[in-house]
């Protein structure tokens, strides 16, 4: 009998030594998961600006693959830049077997 509540003894310290534990450990726990909260929601609002990006882009070369003067489906300028010297100078309507 003695041996059964050396054991319940030892076990009751053991559960209050988890629980005072438990007890210290709840505030770093609790910031722990506001952060995770918070890191969750700007990681999601980052994917979806990502994404409404990539769409922005998607439409932008459809309309430039899509546009008149462009053959075999190739993307390209109507408009180039030329080095002339020391500067630049705009040329119109290159040919695009130069390309």
């Amino acid at each position: 009998m003695e041996s059964v509540e050396k054991e319940c003894g030892a076990l009751g310290g053991l559960f209050q030594a988890i629980v005072n534990d438990m007890k210290s450990s709840y505030p770093v726990w609790e910031d722990f998961s506001a952060k995770a909260t918070k890191l969750h929601s700007q990681l999601r609002t980052t994917i979806l600006a990502a994404v409404a990006f990539l769409d922005a882009f998607q439409k932008v070369a459809d309309t430039a693959t899509s546009s008149r003067g462009l053959h075999g489906g190739a993307v390209g300028s109507t408009v180039a830049l030329q080095q002339e010297g020391p500067g630049w100078s705009i040329v119109k309507d290159f040919p695009y077997k130069d390309l």
